[in-house]
């Protein structure tokens, strides 16, 4: 994961001084914020780039927007070889219908004042890869005060309670016994970023403490006195949630970058050949198939568990028709 996250970092990085150099244009009139995997320095074979553009407040949009999409083009640019990353732009810096690139004081304002749940869910991932470090270091401390200020809890709990039966309706399904669908299966890797996600936004960090590696933070979140673990921790004891945590992130991370290498993310581990079977299990510390997949069970149903109780403890109050739980921008305390 830190080889993949670190080369991915480093294609954006010569990407963006590809595109200074193309344009004449110098130092780089944007940075570019990496989430999803990139931010959380997860990368996996085969994984997408989840990118937001965000430009200097001296620049001109009309020279920053071209800048920005030349930048893409070069990224998904098709050559004999292939191309460097597939890109994920559908998260953009002021929301789904805003423009793809967007001045630093217009991302702070959207995010400070009307920016929704979900849209903070999936910032808790974010962190900037690429431009001044000037820009770079705005960005992650508007950030920082996203995450760390106190928020209405009682809409936070709404908001991700109907955001995760939206998840679990369209996206995670049942997966049979001996698969390495480790994203959607129930319990798998999908429900357990969730999970952290909104651990982060229950504790609301500290900016210190966002500042730190994603899975830091999230550990930090999900300590004993955290108020999160005292909800999620229901079937377990409070002491151990952080561990679990901790071991579950490290397993389905590694799990999918075999199911990924492999490309049996559909098919039965017992088809795999001899050899490449025997390195999978000694990466993961399992004997025998019969060893990895009780782990797997046994990750599947703790992370299933925290997920339950999630779900009981922010739908108390959900109204008796979802549809009638609008989503508003978020509400500080």
């Amino acid at each position: 994961q830190r080889t993949l996250t670190a080369l991915a970092e480093h294609t954006v990085q010569l990407g963006l001084r590809i595109t200074c150099e193309a344009t004449q244009l110098e130092p780089a009139p944007i940075a570019v914020i990496g989430m999803g995997k990139l931010g959380m320095r997860a990368m996996a074979p085969m994984s997408d780039l989840d990118l937001i553009f965000v430009s200097d407040d001296k620049v001109d949009l009309e020279l920053a927007n071209p800048f920005s999409h030349r930048l893409q083009h070069l990224m998904e640019l098709r050559t004999r070889e292939g191309r460097a990353y597939e890109m994920d732009m559908r998260l953009r810096p002021s929301g789904r219908s805003g423009p793809a690139t967007v001045s630093m004081h217009s991302f702070a304002e959207y995010q400070l004042n009307n920016a929704k749940t979900w849209e903070h869910i999936a910032l808790t991932a974010g962190r900037p890869v690429a431009g001044t470090d000037e820009l770079q270091a705005s960005i992650a401390q508007v950030r920082a005060e996203v995450l760390s200020r106190p928020r209405d809890i009682e809409q936070l709990k709404l908001d991700a309670a109907k955001m995760l039966r939206r998840l679990q309706d369209q996206r995670i399904g049942k997966t049979q016994d001996l698969k390495l669908d480790v994203k959607l299966r129930s319990g798998g890797l999908m429900e357990l970023d969730y999970l952290c996600a909104c651990a982060c936004l229950l504790a609301a960090p500290s900016k210190s403490l966002c500042a730190k590696p994603y899975k830091e933070m999230v550990l930090a979140c999900c300590s004993a006195e955290s108020p999160g673990t005292k909800i999620f921790a229901r079937d377990t004891n409070a002491e151990d949630f952080q561990h679990n945590i901790g071991e579950a992130m490290t397993f389905w991370r590694r799990l999918q970058i075999w199911s990924r290498l492999t490309r049996l993310e559909d098919d039965d581990m017992s088809s795999l050949p001899a050899a490449i079977l025997a390195s999978l299990l000694h990466d993961l510390e399992c004997e025998s198939i019969e060893e990895l997949q009780q782990r797997i069970d046994t990750t599947s149903a703790f992370v299933s568990a925290s997920i339950s109780a999630l779900q009981a403890d922010f739908e108390k109050s959900a109204p008796d028709n979802w549809e009638s739980w609008l989503e508003a921008p978020v509400r500080w305390r």
